[in-house]
């Protein structure tokens, strides 16, 4: 098989995997209470509204948000927007879902580029440190690491809210375990607090800072532990005996090593982003990706939640597929 026909199968695994993911999300939204229609017929019938008053309000949210006809109808209309990139009107914020995105996806990407190139710089070279450089040097690596894997983003995030120079908009926003990020009481969507972070600008270095400390201890540990790996092989050894520099040694071994940490590092990176971005935007209310997506599944905004989830697929899948593609062409064996 050639890498051409190994790349278009795994294409159009991709695909199949992207609509995987935007079916499990449909799943998962319906099979949650839809607790923003109960509070409004809740608020309905403490208003004293009567009982067509109320089915009218209630069939008017369903229509807004494509909750009308039968599951399947609203299982097609979910995938059909998310594959013809028309995720139509967002019911809750009052706009066109491509709009937000194009707003918010700025904001994501402001502080998760920064911190995955500060990652991979950092892991990697701090990784080949720890195997090259000496037992102090390796005990100091091997401590900051496990610091990064026990002191979690959050805890880092409100920190520097709480006592750093980070301004979030002042104590309007609110700590983050009061109510529901981006979402008020009412159930409505609520922003206050998100002005500083509403122009793409180098603040979002606090940000990145935070997701990076999780990025950085994974690889840290990914790279020392191939790095030594390749350390005991024979082929170091015959570099050694030829009178290599540990500087030449550490470049054999970050190719030599380059598949596997390859297949881990990525997988636990995307992992990780997926996850950091939620609590990054929740400690630091950036209104970005995570947020709305956040918005949309707190207040049944289905057209929001199609425009977001699809673009986390396509993060997570292209990172997939990429990771094969790479692995394949590293080793062409793999694709035979």
């Amino acid at each position: 098989m050639t890498w051409l026909t190994y790349a278009a199968r795994r294409l159009a695994f991709a695909a199949l995997s992207l609509v995987a993911v935007v079916t499990l999300t449909f799943l998962v939204v319906k099979a949650a209470p839809n607790t923003d229609l109960n509070a409004l017929v809740a608020t309905l019938q403490r208003n004293g509204a009567t009982e067509a008053e109320i089915e009218a309000a209630v069939d008017q949210y369903r229509a807004q948000r494509g909750l009308t006809g039968s599951l399947a109808d609203q299982y097609l209309r979910f995938v059909a927007g998310a594959l013809t990139l028309d995720f139509g009107l967002s019911a809750e914020l009052g706009r066109p879902v491509g709009d937000v995105l194009a707003e918010a996806v700025p904001r994501t990407l402001a502080y998760t580029v920064p911190a995955v190139v500060v990652a991979y710089a950092v892991g990697v070279a701090g990784g080949l440190a720890s195997a090259y450089a000496g037992r102090n040097v390796d005990w100091g690596v091997r401590i900051a690491a496990y610091a990064g894997l026990g002191v979690t983003s959050v805890v880092v995030g409100i920190a520097l809210v709480t006592y750093g120079p980070v301004d979030v908009g002042g104590a309007a926003a609110g700590p983050i375990w009061e109510n529901a990020p981006f979402v008020s009481r009412l159930g409505g969507a609520s922003f206050f607090g998100t002005e500083p972070w509403r122009a793409v600008s180098p603040k979002y270095v606090w940000p990145a800072a935070v997701l990076a400390v999780g990025l950085v201890a994974g690889l840290l540990r990914h790279t020392r532990s191939a790095a030594l790996s390749y350390c005991q092989s024979d082929a170091a050894k015959t570099l050694t005996a030829k009178g290599a520099s540990p500087v030449a040694s550490a470049r054999h071994a970050v190719r030599n090593a380059a598949l596997p940490l390859l297949s881990v590092s990525l997988a636990e990176l995307l992992s990780v982003l997926a996850l950091g971005t939620f609590v990054v935007e929740s400690v630091f209310r950036i209104p970005g990706l995570a947020a709305y997506t956040m918005v949309g599944v707190f207040t049944r905004d289905y057209q929001l939640v199609v425009g977001t989830t699809f673009v986390f697929g396509v993060v997570g899948v292209g990172g997939s597929l990429l990771q094969d593609l790479l692995y394949a062409y590293l080793d062409p064996r793999t694709d035979d």
